[in-house]
């Protein structure tokens, strides 16, 4: 394909797309836009805000502070005998632990996998004194009501349009306030044909 082929082209989509643009309300764009930017840096500014520590690359224990529910005052408790797991089976399938389980005045009495919850979970181990053995008790939180977001997702699409002809698209999505199952946020997409859209989102998830 040559230049001059390649400026006709050109001409002719900015031909197709130039009408579209003269017909579009600008002001509503704008204080779409405007809206939707104030959102993002209210989410942005409160993602930075109340992020988490940083996790520790050199274990999971010492370095990380313990987020306690209350403040509990902790008394001692006799016990005639403790069941412990094999510390060189765990340091075997849980490779990252092996360094804080390797002195001997360390014994892992308890371990689980605690899957990802909307509202996070909180987690005690309780100790039966009588058989020596520990359990890990896991309650999931229930989620604020309204909460502010700060995710989104970039993606194409490819296919058939409704005039049987194929069509890509470039699309992103950004939520930035859940209320409920209610997710706010916005939409905008750009495709082959030449047609963009940028939008005000509303969003019922399950």
């Amino acid at each position: 394909m040559d230049l001059s082929s390649l400026r006709n082209r050109a001409a002719a989509l900015w031909a197709r797309i130039a009408p579209r643009l003269w017909a579009v309300n600008w002001r509503r764009v704008l204080i779409v836009v405007g809206a939707v930017a104030a959102l993002a840096v209210a989410a942005a500014i409160h993602t930075w805000r109340t992020r988490p520590a940083p996790l520790s690359t050199a274990g999971y224990s010492a370095p990380v502070p313990e987020r306690k529910v209350v403040d509990i005052p902790r008394t001692p408790v006799p016990v005639q005998r403790v069941v412990a797991y094999d510390k060189k089976a765990v340091a075997k399938k849980l490779p990252a632990l092996a360094p804080e389980i390797s002195a001997q005045n360390r014994q892992v009495i308890a371990n689980a996998d605690i899957p990802a919850t909307k509202g996070g979970a909180s987690a005690v181990t309780v100790l039966d004194t009588d058989t020596g053995e520990s359990r890990i008790l896991v309650r999931e939180k229930e989620p604020p009501f309204v909460e502010i977001e700060n995710s989104g997702a970039l993606g194409i699409r490819y296919g058939i349009n409704e005039h049987l002809r194929t069509e890509g698209t470039l699309y992103g999505r950004w939520s930035a306030l859940r209320v409920g199952a209610v997710h706010l946020g916005a939409y905008g997409e750009v495709n082959s044909e030449g047609g963009a859209k940028v939008q005000a989102a509303l969003e019922y998830r399950w």
